[in-house]
Formats: C-alpha cells, sequence, structure tokens
C-alpha cells in the first residue's frame, strides 16, 4: 500500500500544541484506575517521521490530510485557548482529548462552533472532551455542528449552560450520542428545558446530574432508535406516561429516577418495551409493578423510594424476568410483608427500610448481597447476609 505523507503544515500545528502542553503522570490517572494504561500520547511525535504515523494521529489515506486526532488517557496537562492549533487542522473529522487535565480552561473561551474554521465545523462528527476538568458555559451552538454523530462532555468540574438555548429540532439530524452528565460524584449545572428532539438517529443521551427542568419532551416517542435515555437526578417534573416510551423498541437502559416526576403506569399501552434491560426509577411516584409484567429482559431493577405496597410477589401469575433477574433494589417502600421471593438467579437485593413485619425474610438462595436494616422482623439473619 502507498504510503501516506501528510503536508508540512499539519505536522507543524500539531507540534505547536505538542509545545503548548504539559505532560502529568497524574493527569490520566482515572484510565490507570479503570484498568486502561495511560501513556505519553505525544512522545512519539517529532520532527524526524511523518506525523500521520505519530501515536493517536489517523490520516486521509489518499490525500494525507490528518481527520482525526485521539490522544484520551495521554497524561495532557496544561489549557486549551480559542486559539490553539488543534483548531487549525480544517479536515479534522474526530477529536478525543478524554481524560486529561484541562482544569485551567474555561470552556466558554473554546467556542468550537464560532471559532473553529466553517470547514471543520462542517467535517466535525465527533467530540469527547470527557473527564478532562474542563469547566464553564457549556456554549448552546456546539450542538449546531451540522455532522455531529458524537458528543461527549462529562466531567468532575462544573460545566453550567442554559439547554433551552438549544433548538433540538432544527440541529444536526445525524446526533446519536449525547452525554453531558456527572462524572464520578460531581455533577454539571446545566439548567432550562429539553425542546422536543425532530429526529430519529439519536442512540443514547446521558443527562443524568445537571438541574435541568419542566416536563420530559414528548417527543422521546419518536427516538426509535433510542438505546440508553439516562434523566435521573435533574429537576424533571409532571407526569410523565409509561406508554411515551412504547414505541422506543431498542431501549436497553432506562433511567428516570430522583426528578420530581409521576410515573403512569396503568392504562392502555402502560407497558415499557420489552428491550428494557437496566430499569431505574427511584422516586417515580410508582404503586406496582404490573407494568413490568410483560418484559421478559430484565436484568437490573431500581424502583425503591417508590409507593409499593404489600407482597408485590403474591397472587402473580409470574414476571417473565424473574429468572434473569440478578439485581433488585426495593428499599424505601411499603411492603411489610415478603412471604416468598421467586428470583432463581438474584444476586443482589436490598429491602431497607421497607416497613416489613414478622420472620426474617429468607432470601434466594443464589443471592450475594443482602441488606435488610431498618425494619420490623422478628429472629436472626444469617451472618453471611446480615448488613
Amino acid at each position: 500500500m502507498q504510503a501516506i505523507y501528510a503536508s508540512s503544515d499539519q505536522s507543524q500545528f500539531l507540534l505547536q500544541f505538542k509545545k503548548s502542553i504539559d505532560i502529568d503522570n497524574t493527569a490520566s490517572s482515572g484510565c490507570d484506575s479503570n484498568g486502561v494504561p495511560s501513556y505519553r500520547g505525544t512522545k512519539s511525535w517529532n520532527r524526524s517521521t511523518d506525523c500521520c504515523r505519530w501515536d493517536g494521529v489517523t490520516c486521509n489515506e489518499l490525500s494525507g490530510e490528518v481527520i482525526g486526532l485521539d490522544l484520551s488517557c495521554s497524561q495532557l496537562h496544561g489549557v486549551i485557548n480559542s486559539n490553539s492549533s488543534l483548531f487549525q487542522l480544517s479536515h479534522l473529522k474526530w477529536l478525543n482529548l478524554a481524560c486529561n487535565d484541562f482544569s485551567s480552561s474555561l470552556i466558554s473561551s473554546v467556542d468550537f462552533a464560532s471559532v473553529i474554521p466553517s470547514n471543520v465545523s462542517a467535517s466535525l462528527t465527533i467530540l469527547n472532551l470527557g473527564s478532562t476538568n474542563l469547566y464553564g458555559k457549556c456554549p448552546a451552538d456546539i450542538f449546531q455542528l451540522p455532522n455531529l454523530v458524537r458528543v461527549e462532555l462529562t466531567n468532575k468540574r462544573d460545566l453550567y449552560g442554559y439547554l433551552s438555548d438549544v433548538k433540538w429540532n432544527t440541529t444536526t439530524s445525524t446526533l446519536s450520542y449525547l452525554a453531558l452528565s456527572e462524572s464520578d460524584l460531581e455533577s454539571n449545572q446545566l439548567t432550562g428545558q429539553l425542546y422536543d428532539f425532530q429526529y430519529q438517529s439519536i442512540q443514547r443521551i446521558y443527562l443524568s446530574g445537571n438541574k435541568l427542568d419542566g416536563p420530559v419532551p414528548k417527543s422521546v416517542s419518536k427516538l426509535v432508535n433510542l438505546a440508553l435515555l439516562d434523566l435521573s437526578s435533574n429537576n424533571f417534573g409532571g407526569v410523565v406516561q409509561a406508554s411515551m416510551f412504547s414505541n422506543c423498541n431498542q431501549l436497553q437502559t432506562f433511567d428516570l429516577s430522583n426528578n420530581n416526576i409521576l410515573l403512569i403506569t396503568d392504562g392502555v399501552n402502560s407497558t415499557l418495551p420489552q428491550s428494557v434491560a437496566f430499569l431505574f426509577l427511584s422516586s417515580c411516584g410508582i404503586k406496582d409493578l404490573d407494568f413490568l409484567v410483560p418484559a421478559n429482559n430484565l436484568y437490573k431493577l431500581d424502583p425503591s423510594e417508590n409507593l409499593l405496597h404489600g407482597d408485590i410477589f403474591s397472587d402473580k401469575k409470574g414476571y417473565n424476568w424473574s429468572q434473569r433477574l440478578f439485581y433488585l433494589n426495593l428499599s424505601y417502600n411499603s411492603l411489610i410483608d415478603l412471604s416468598q421471593i421467586p428470583l432463581p438467579n438474584l444476586l443482589y437485593l436490598d429491602l431497607s427500610s421497607c416497613l416489613l413485619q414478622g420472620p426474617v425474610v429468607i432470601p434466594p438462595a443464589s443471592v450475594q448481597v443482602f441488606m435488610i436494616p431498618d425494619n420490623y422482623l422478628t429472629g436472626e439473619s444469617h451472618h453471611q447476609y446480615a448488613n
């Protein structure tokens, strides 16, 4: 295959960026702690070799133009300014700077949609600045890049902004992955309401741990390719019909926990798609689990802090997911009595503060973690499960 060579100006832009950034072996410590070794990503960058052969650099096989830059987990530390030489790479399609430390960079000074040359804005499809400690105002016009497929801005420090400024019905129709959620224990500070989505390409939405409010857009029902929806730990409010999601037949992970939402699960077509495998509905005002009877792919279920009452497993025809479920958190409900737990493959069970009375509950033999404090049970729990 014919060798690929980049133009000298592109090598120069990359070397200028290398010179502007320091190497700090602690800057990508999150990678190391998660089993992904960090490395000095720009170590191979020097004038003796063409930049198309440098680590993290991808070039067009025909033109030699730099089209991709992946410097994730590269121990980079410093400041990215709006005049960074990176933004001179006019054919860049993907930019991944995740898991480095740009803690001195104010993100609003990097106004991607206006600072990057128009030909870069037109070509950029993937932008990942997750876990980089960027802070400041998240520019709404970043979502107007016409061919953007994936954007990730998850960070430990505060990103703030008003998402009501984003007109999702006029933004790119190619977006399939949106991640603006919290990282670790700290959250971003994005506020405002979500406008209706008018396109079907999006597959994953992470917006947890912000301060978004207003109703959940009804247009979510049109996102037929949606596989993950995480709106947890915001201020979304109002009534949400479970039937809203009945057409999302690719949905696997669904999290509405810890908002001000009342999830209505009765009525026609109130069941969730059978594709749902990981379901988190803490504090959603749920009164029973009947709407989950048809589900057959559930592996993880958290309906904690709801209005569940009585023995939820008695007098049931059986849940289709009972053979698959390995995680169940029923804490902070009013179960009072559980005479049986027909979940033979369960590994984790939390019954904390469920107002349980009578003899101590015996979990399925498969359970490895069993939490049952703050109830009114008599007898002793086996020491293996006591918590």
